[in-house]
């Protein structure tokens, strides 16, 4: 039976003592430019950009973790709104790169066994 929105917030609290890690993000850049524009100057194409630093540590963070700078991550989309994208679209497209781009770089380890010493 699928759990209601109260008992699913429930189930997903932890205190702080449980959380194993901690993935900090900050959005650094979220741009729209135009590429191409038709003679009455209407856009044909469109780009979007989002540029995110991402830092992925251990809880409480070892003493190389700490020190490390964050990851950098960023992705572009090109989207036409005449054959119906939208800059929501555009910028769907983006979050899923990203996340995809995040999951990727969480199975890979982002330490060694002896940043962990």
């Amino acid at each position: 039976m699928p759990l209601g929105r109260a008992e699913a917030k429930e189930a997903m609290t932890a205190t702080a003592e449980e959380i194993v890690t901690i993935l900090e993000m900050k959005i650094n850049y979220a741009d729209k430019n135009l590429v191409v524009e038709n003679p009455t100057n209407m856009p044909l194409e469109l780009n979007g950009t989002v540029s995110i630093m991402a830092k992925w540590t251990h809880n409480p963070p070892t003493e190389v973790e700490a020190k490390r700078a964050p990851t950098m991550i960023t992705e572009t989309v090109n989207f036409i709104p005449q054959v119906g994208e939208s800059t929501l679209t555009g910028f769907y497209k983006i979050n899923q790169s990203l996340a995809q781009q995040i999951v990727d770089m969480m199975e890979q380890p982002w330490y060694s066994e002896s940043d962990l010493k």
